[in-house]
This record gives C-alpha cells, structure tokens and sequence, in this order.
C-alpha cells in the first residue's frame, strides 16, 4: 500500500532500523518512542487490521516472535 509508512519501510523507501526480519514479519525501532528500546513487530503483507492478515501470520507468531526479541534484548 502506497501511503502505509510500514510499507515504504519494508520496501526501503522510507527510513527504517530493522532490529529482526524475515518471511512473515519485521521488527523495527520506533522512531517516536516514549523509552529506549522501544521496538514494533510488523507484519511483512500490509493488514489494517490484525484479522486481515492471512491464516500463517496470526497474532500469536507475531507476540511469539516479540518474546523472542525481548528475551535478547
């Protein structure tokens, strides 16, 4: 999606720091973050909503792969 800026940062057409990636989902600093460290896990298919992504992205990978970054960091 043109105007979605999560988007453009997977795309690399807007500036991103990716902290993790791959197939399904990304995770990216937050450049607006209240506290350091501050990450967002997106997905890698544009969804407005959570129930528009497809059947293998579901929430839980995407909380699962959160818990995997948090325990890192």
């Amino acid at each position: 999606m043109s105007d979605c800026i999560f988007c453009g940062i997977l795309a690399g057409q807007a500036k991103g720091s990716f902290v993790y990636r791959d197939d399904l989902c990304a995770a990216i600093m937050d450049i607006h973050r209240p506290t350091t460290g501050k990450l967002l896990v997106i997905p890698n298919q544009h969804a407005t909503y959570l129930a528009d992504l497809p059947p293998e992205m579901e929430r839980a990978e995407l909380e699962r792969i959160a818990k995997q970054i948090k325990q890192v960091l």
